[in-house]
């Protein structure tokens, strides 16, 4: 049997206003009480109520439509930050469109095609910058055209940044490692170009420093966040440097493939090596042992972003700092410790 639509007149009903005053705060047009508004856009989420999309564009001569740019759309921590970002837009009423790749195949920026054809109201850069590429994107989008980034173009002015504070949650984890005795512990970045890999290292050099332990080039190992790289990281710790007692990764595949190296060179996990791992993403819960890792908010910072996004779209005024949410280290056997969760405030 199908499932009766739901209606604008459903909505009003059961907020308890009228069609019109409905209408207005899908429309943003006129001027609704806070209360009010609250009450409609309770009442849409509710009923799951989806706006005919073409017809609240012509009423308002607008295209509700939110750009988003994402370098990896097979990726699980892009893919989670999307279905953030799409709950929160769809509950406000907008759509997106979605491009899974800085440039085309000729060189043209994706984002000039994707803003002329869509005329989209805002923009959502779901990308991890590095030095060398820190502008491109920007190359031709308009001054006017609201921004939000979780971790593309730090420098820039006029664009909201919203994510986790890397440097502070890669000290934590390893200020944990330290509070477990250990000294001599060995860490593998992501790509060193890229500002998430520095900010992570940098809470990582901070830790050992403030524990009055001198940190050594030799106990770095660069990778490039795929598990191939965890594993040819620490074989190549091993042979550089050997009799490292910790090791963080700086994201949940390298320490994966950390934790198979260690094994095949025979080192057990923990009782040898501690690991702790970044992202605590699904499988990590079932790695051999289950890994200890740093909780990143995916699904939340991708909803929260889209949610700032379409504040700016609103007029209202950007934050005056990049907005981090919280993450907490999840405990588990890796690193020898007993399980649990730990907020990191």
């Amino acid at each position: 049997m199908n499932r009766k639509k739901t209606t604008i007149e459903d909505v009003a009903a059961r907020a308890g206003i009228s069609r019109q005053t409905v209408s207005r705060v899908l429309n943003d047009r006129g001027v609704v009480a806070r209360e009010t508004r609250a009450r409609v856009l309770a009442a849409i989420k509710a009923l799951d109520y989806r706006p005919n999309a073409s017809a609240r564009s012509l009423a308002s001569r607008r295209t509700y439509l939110l750009g988003i740019l994402t370098a990896d759309l097979s990726d699980y921590t892009h893919a989670r930050i999307l279905e953030g970002a799409e709950t929160a837009a769809r509950e406000h009423g907008y759509l997106m469109f979605i491009s899974g790749a800085e440039r085309s195949l000729t060189g043209e920026p994706l984002h000039s095609r994707l803003l002329s054809q869509h005329q989209a109201e805002g923009l959502f850069i779901i990308y991890h910058g590095a030095d060398c590429d820190s502008y491109l994107i920007f190359d031709d989008i308009p001054r006017d055209l609201p921004v939000v980034t979780i971790g593309y173009a730090q420098d820039r002015e006029n664009v909201v940044k919203v994510g986790i504070a890397n440097s502070q949650a890669a000290r934590w984890a390893t200020e944990h490692l330290l509070r477990l005795g250990h000294r001599r512990i060995a860490h593998i970045t992501g790509p060193q170009e890229m500002y998430e890999s520095q900010e992570r290292r940098l809470g990582y050099v901070e830790a050992l420093r403030q524990a009055g332990v001198v940190p050594e080039d030799c106990w770095v190992a660069v990778g490039d966040w795929s598990s191939a790289s965890g594993y040819r990281a620490v074989l190549e710790l091993l042979d550089r440097s050997p009799g490292f007692t910790a090791l963080f990764a700086q994201n949940d595949r390298m320490a994966l493939g950390a934790l198979q190296a260690l094994r095949k060179s025979g080192l057990q996990v923990p009782q040898d090596v501690a690991v702790v791992g970044f992202d605590d993403i699904p499988l990590a819960a079932y790695f051999a042992p289950p890994l200890t890792t740093v909780h990143h908010p995916f699904y939340e910072v991708g909803s929260r972003g889209a949610g700032l996004l379409i504040d700016l779209i609103d007029g209202l005024p950007a934050p005056s700092a990049p907005v981090h949410l919280e993450t907490e280290l999840v405990i588990r056997c890796s690193c020898g410790a007993r399980s649990k969760s730990v907020p990191m405030h």
